[in-house]
């Protein structure tokens, strides 16, 4: 057999085979693989709108002040005691608070002592009278006599006057603002306060706060007495007006501008509430409404549907508040958000 005759017949059928062969596994192959999905579209999104809270701008007032802390006294004040050189307490009629009339005891010392003195020495006089009596005018027994009358007669003096500092009185209509204590017999010396009175109706009120140099005399300010209530006062002196030589120079004193609070107590704390300066009739914004940039101040307003800034020149401020000078206009839209 002629091999290479065979071998020239076989390769083209062989070939066929494989090119029939290779077009199958593509077919299958390409029936095994998932088919592609077409491609998604993006979908359009439609910006939310912006929404801008707005206020118009609008005059108003706007102030600065100053808080500081002082104390409500009386001007008129008086330490009391016995004039009574020793004795033992016999009673204290009166506690802190309580008002009295002028003339009113409010404490006295036990005289039993001093009571017995005293009759005894009336009798030293009355016996000197007698004698004084009996002399004859014009001798020298009735000159001895009465110069003895009158020495009686001072030492009962004297002995009535000691008599009369063993009580203490009140020596004006007053408040009851210190009382000493002590137990019933205790011994006392004589000029030693035992009782202080205030007249209320010279209450005011001092501070030596260091913002007291903010005040100027004839300005007003707000009180905020204990109870939480309020009252007007009257700057009356300040560190300005006073010696600087004075114990009082960095104090600075005010007085009730009408009625004195029924609350204000002598030695009571109180808050001062001082106005340094207040404009009125201006456009005033919210302080969280102007934006400091780069060495600019601005305010964002809405106009023709646009946020727009506006430059501002601004003035007095305090806290929570701060004045538009120049920049806006009564009824601009100012953004807040």
């Amino acid at each position: 057999m002629n091999t290479g005759s065979v071998g020239k017949h076989i390769t083209p059928v062989l070939l066929t085979v494989f090119c029939l062969s290779l077009v199958i596994m593509q077919t299958a192959c390409s029936n095994l693989l998932p088919k592609e999905e077409a491609a998604l579209a993006v979908p359009l999104v439609t910006p939310a709108a912006v929404e801008y809270k707005t206020q118009a701008a609008a005059l108003s007032s706007i102030s600065n002040k100053v808080t500081m802390y002082g104390k409500i006294f009386a001007l008129t004040q008086q330490s009391l005691y016995f004039t009574y050189e020793k004795g033992r307490i016999k009673e204290i009629l009166v506690e802190v608070g309580d008002q009295v009339k002028a003339g009113d005891v409010l404490a006295s010392i036990n005289t039993d002592t001093i009571d017995l003195q005293v009759k005894l020495q009336k009798l030293e006089v009355k016996k000197a009278q007698i004698y004084y009596d009996a002399a004859a005018e014009g001798t020298t027994e009735r000159q001895i006599a009465y110069a003895s009358l009158q020495q009686q007669q001072i030492q009962l003096d004297a002995l009535q006057a000691q008599k009369e500092g063993s009580t203490i009185t009140a020596p004006f209509d007053g408040v009851i603002t210190y009382t000493y204590k002590t137990a019933i017999g205790e011994l006392v010396a004589g000029y030693e306060t035992i009782i202080t009175i205030a007249d209320p109706a010279t209450l005011m009120v001092t501070t030596d706060d260091a913002l007291a140099v903010n005040l100027s005399v004839g300005g007003t300010a707000l009180l905020t007495l204990r109870d939480s209530s309020t009252a007007d006062a009257l700057v009356v002196e300040t560190p300005a007006t006073i010696d600087s030589k004075s114990v009082t120079a960095t104090s600075a004193y005010l007085t009730f501008s009408s009625d004195i609070p029924a609350k204000a107590r002598n030695g009571a704390d109180v808050k001062i509430d001082y106005v340094t300066e207040q404009k009125d009739n201006v456009i005033v914004l919210a302080k969280k409404c102007v934006i400091s940039a780069n060495n600019r101040k601005y305010v964002s307003v809405f106009e023709n549907g646009l946020r727009v800034e506006k430059d501002v020149e601004v003035g007095i401020s305090n806290e929570t508040d701060i004045e538009i000078v120049s920049g806006l206009a009564i009824g601009d839209l100012v953004i807040l958000n």
